[in-house]
């Protein structure tokens, strides 16, 4: 477990084992640093690199440790941000292996399209970088921060974490590109020159991204993820904020195990209840105009969910299915019927536009024994695949019905006995195609 140096003033001098022999490249460090080895850059280094360059991190559990500091002990106690890695040209910079990052900054290439490439290769990869800049240097358009293994499949040794990073771009067509997972941002933002997208699924992956407490609103972008592409995989963004006018996902999902997208508590104001989902066979985001009266709300300001399926959900098997609806459960031994309220503009197959349950129906899973907490499920929708659909039940709850021409309001209900006190898990089903409902996501339990 050596210490080595990186100091631009350095004498150069292997093994870099103090300031007075500091290597004056990071590369030349990390090319003789082993596992478990951690390499001291002063905040105040500066490089240049002259060609694309590859941090080729050792590949045992233990990694190596980079670490911008501000003290010139040895070895040094005060970690600072400031150490800066600069490629010119059309330089890529790309980073292999495992490796801890503190305090560092990567700008790549002065032009070209250049790319920031983290996780990239087929080796043992667990990168981690902890309150970093990566900046895409040059004005081209087709430059990129790429993250994740570059691969159609994933590997269970690679995955890449950012934390309190900063992703920083100098044209609006460049973005961070999602290969393949698992990619974990927490407390990260994006700065720079006005972008696009943010997120950008590259093709032919198995993404597996999430995002926490990060701040995409510093930097004006039309599109948090671009998703419109050949992929699979899922990104989930919570507790995040964005800019109160993007659009939370734009392109065409091409086919039914395309990326998934969900925004949990994601918003640009003092609100804590938003809600978006979005696959191939529909979207559901949060409405607080059509809502109903004792519905679901925050504690303030009431709420639903406006589900709208595309011509992509279909009742064998292939539909729309909402996010959860949970609620605890202490009844045992006894039925009870439990059932989440819905309101349309007259959109569905049935009587007089009603709703059937082959448009939509409720699925709830229990904990139906009392000898294990193996659960159950009962729903209502149709009793078989070939039975004829029926209307669901009209409701009488009173809906703010604003902007609606023809409001409809029903019910979805299923009754079962629990035999085990615990979580209901309750799921709209919607293989109607082409419609839009407004969901209180509230149960109903009698």
């Amino acid at each position: 477990m050596a210490n080595l140096y990186v100091l631009s003033t350095g004498s150069n001098t292997s093994p870099y084992d103090t300031w007075a022999k500091a290597a004056t490249t990071l590369l030349a460090a990390t090319t003789i640093a082993t596992a478990a080895d951690t390499i001291y850059v002063r905040s105040t280094h500066t490089e240049t690199l002259g060609g694309t360059t590859n941090y080729a991190f050792p590949q045992s559990a233990e990694g190596l440790r980079i670490i911008s500091v501000s003290d010139s002990n040895e070895p040094p106690t005060t970690p600072a941000i400031g150490g800066t890695v600069t490629s010119t040209g059309a330089f890529n910079i790309t980073f292999n292996g495992k490796a801890y990052i503190y305090g560092m900054t990567f700008r790549v290439g002065s032009a070209g399209a250049t790319n920031i490439q983290v996780g990239f290769s087929a080796v043992p990869g667990a990168l981690h970088f902890d309150t970093c800049v990566l900046h895409c240097n040059s004005t081209h358009a087709g430059g990129q921060i790429q993250v994740g293994y570059a691969s159609a499949t994933t590997s269970d040794d690679i995955i890449v974490t950012f934390r309190n990073t900063s992703f920083q771009f100098n044209n609006t067509s460049q973005e961070i590109a999602l290969r393949s997972g698992p990619v974990r941002f927490y407390n990260c933002s994006v700065a720079g020159s006005t972008i696009s997208q943010v997120f950008l699924c590259l093709v032919s992956n198995v993404i597996d991204v999430i995002c926490e407490g990060c701040n995409f609103s510093l930097l004006p972008h039309a599109n948090l993820i671009n998703v419109g592409v050949a992929s699979t995989g899922r990104v989930l963004f919570k507790n995040c904020k964005i800019p109160a006018s993007v659009s939370k996902s734009t392109g065409t999902l091409p086919g039914s195990g395309a990326v998934t997208v969900t925004l949990d508590n994601c918003s640009n104001s003092a609100v804590n209840y938003e809600k978006y989902y979005r696959d191939y066979k529909g979207i559901l985001s949060t409405e607080t105009t059509i809502v109903r009266t004792g519905g679901a709300s925050d504690g303030v300001t009431p709420l639903s969910w406006l589900t709208t399926t595309t011509a992509n959900s279909k009742l064998e098997g292939n539909y729309f299915r909402s996010p959860e609806i949970v609620r605890w459960n202490e009844t045992v031994g006894s039925p009870i019927t439990v059932t989440v309220e819905i309101v349309h503009d007259s959109v569905g197959t049935g009587t007089a536009g009603r709703v059937t349950n082959r448009d939509i129906y409720l699925e709830v899973q229990y904990l139906g024994t009392s000898t294990s907490p193996l659960s159950l499920f009962v729903n209502d929708g149709p009793s078989d695949i070939l039975a004829a659909g029926s209307d669901q039940t009209d409701s009488t709850e009173v809906w703010t019905t604003t902007g609606l021409t023809t409001p409809l309001k029903q019910k979805l209900s299923v009754t079962f006995t629990p035999e085990m006190i615990g979580y209901i898990h309750a799921v709209v089903c919607a293989p109607g195609v082409s419609q839009a409902y407004y969901i209180d996501p509230k149960l109903t339990v009698s």
